[in-house]
């Protein structure tokens, strides 16, 4: 099998990563990385039906041996990387004199700590090629605060941080590096903070929907193909202008 550039995402079964890999796919290989494995199956199926080259790898990002395993398995399919999108990430709600200190560390674990596991595994191949674009799914909450949300928060802040510093330190390789920073996307996480809300202010689903809505000026939650899309164009190597600094998707939310 000839060599071809691939992108890999993990968190790539659902949510923002699935959106990602979908867009991705449209362009060359991709490699998807998660914890389950029927979801990733589906996905992969799902993609191949369009003509995509789709592969996957049952894992835990915070386990170093699965960034490895990753690059090891792209190189073994003829592909090399290209493109990474760190999306896996979990939430970590909680006042902080509550917050299980395990939950505290698990947080960072997946969300920090599985994005530096997989960018040092990756960055190798793209000096190799001298070029290359790693996006680092971050969000609002990573140049901005939320009460009761200082976990979630300080791993988002921890992720534009990283990519500031790696914009600097790899610019010179011909890679780009961009945290994007989201506000509230259409995904299972989204749809947690619906169920917190109706649980904590007895609200309905659809009432507790349209507060979040209510906090963007459209009246609205982002589709997560608009943050595919704004992916692909740091992927496309297009906005260079970018490097290190967070694209910030908020539409304007508060």
């Amino acid at each position: 099998m000839s060599e071809k550039l691939c992108t890999i995402v993990t968190g790539g079964s659902r949510g923002i990563g699935l959106a990602c890999a979908r867009k991705m796919a449209t362009q060359g290989p991709v490699f998807l990385v998660g914890l389950t494995d029927a979801n990733l199956l589906t996905a992969c199926v799902d993609l191949r039906a369009t003509g995509a080259q789709a592969e996957y790898l049952v894992g835990d990002v915070a386990d170093r041996a699965v960034a490895i395993a990753a690059v090891a398995r792209v190189k073994e399919l003829g592909w090399t990387v290209r493109n990474l999108v760190c999306s896996a990430g979990i939430g970590g709600k909680g006042a902080i004199t509550s917050i299980d200190p395990a939950k505290w560390e698990r947080v960072f674990a997946v969300n920090v700590h599985g994005s530096f596991h997989f960018i040092q595994a990756c960055t190798p191949s793209m000096i190799e090629q001298k070029g290359g674009s790693i996006s680092l799914i971050s969000s609002t909450l990573g140049v901005r605060g939320w009460k009761y949300d200082s976990c979630y928060a300080a791993t988002k802040h921890a992720q534009v941080g990283m990519g500031r510093s790696l914009g600097q330190e790899l610019a010179k390789h011909g890679i780009s590096v961009v945290p994007i920073c989201p506000a509230f996307v259409d995904t299972d996480m989204v749809s947690q903070m619906v169920c917190n809300l109706q649980h904590h202010k007895s609200m309905t689903a659809d009432e507790a929907r349209r507060l979040l809505e209510e906090k963007s000026p459209r009246k609205r939650i982002i589709p997560p193909e608009e943050i595919a899309e704004a992916v692909a164009l740091v992927c496309s190597g297009k906005l260079r202008c970018l490097n290190g600094e967070p694209l910030i998707l908020d539409d304007g939310a508060e």
